[in-house]
C-alpha cells in the first residue's frame, strides 16, 4: 500500500497548482481533460474496491500468475476505458474532485484494515478488463500503475495547456 500512497501524493502534487479552469479544459474534443482523467481514476478505484468487497466476502481462494503491468505503462498503448469507469463530461471543481480521489482511498484503506490476514490477498483473484486474473496485491500494485500511467497523461497535458 505504500507504493499506492506516494504514487497518490505523486497525483495530487501533479495538479495543485492548477485552477478550475485548467483541470476542466480539453485539448481537443476527443481528449480528456485532466479533471475527466482524475474521474477516472476515482471510478476505477471505486469499481476496484467493489470487487474487492465481492472477492474478500466469497473468500474463494483462486490463486493467479503474476502479471506484468508494462501494458499499463506503456502510453504508446491506447485503450478505451470500460464504460463503467469513463469519466464525466460534466465541469468539477479541483476541490470536487480531489475530495473524491481522497473518499475512494480512504474507501479502499477501511477494506484492507478489516483483513485480518494480509496473505490472504494473494489467495484472492479478480478478473480485469485487459490483463486477465490479477490477485488483490497485483491489483493493489495495478492502482499505482494506472496512476503512473496517467500522471505521465496530466504532465503531457500540463505542458501544451493554454494558460490564460
Amino acid at each position: 500500500m505504500e507504493f499506492v500512497t506516494e504514487v497518490r501524493k505523486k497525483l495530487i502534487q501533479t495538479v495543485e497548482s492548477l485552477n478550475d479552469e485548467q483541470i476542466n479544459q480539453k485539448l481537443t474534443n476527443d481528449d480528456w481533460s485532466i479533471v475527466q482523467i482524475l474521474h477516472h481514476l476515482y471510478l476505477t478505484e471505486y469499481a476496484i474496491q467493489a470487487g474487492f468487497n465481492h472477492v474478500i466476502q466469497k473468500n474463494k481462494q483462486n490463486p493467479t500468475t503474476i502479471k506484468s503491468f508494462e501494458i499499463v505503462t506503456d502510453r504508446t498503448i491506447k485503450r478505451a476505458a470500460p464504460d463503467h469507469i469513463q469519466p464525466t463530461d460534466q465541469y468539477m471543481s479541483k476541490q470536487e474532485i480531489l475530495r473524491l480521489l481522497s473518499e475512494s482511498r480512504n474507501q479502499l484503506i477501511g477494506i484492507l484494515n478489516q483483513i485480518e490476514d494480509y496473505s490472504l490477498l494473494s489467495n484472492l483473484s479478480m478478473s480485469h478488463p485487459f490483463l486477465g486474473r490479477l490477485n488483490l496485491d497485483q491489483y493493489l500494485e495495478f492502482i499505482g500503475v494506472h496512476e503512473q500511467r496517467h500522471i505521465k497523461q496530466i504532465e503531457e497535458l500540463k505542458s501544451s495547456m493554454i494558460v490564460s
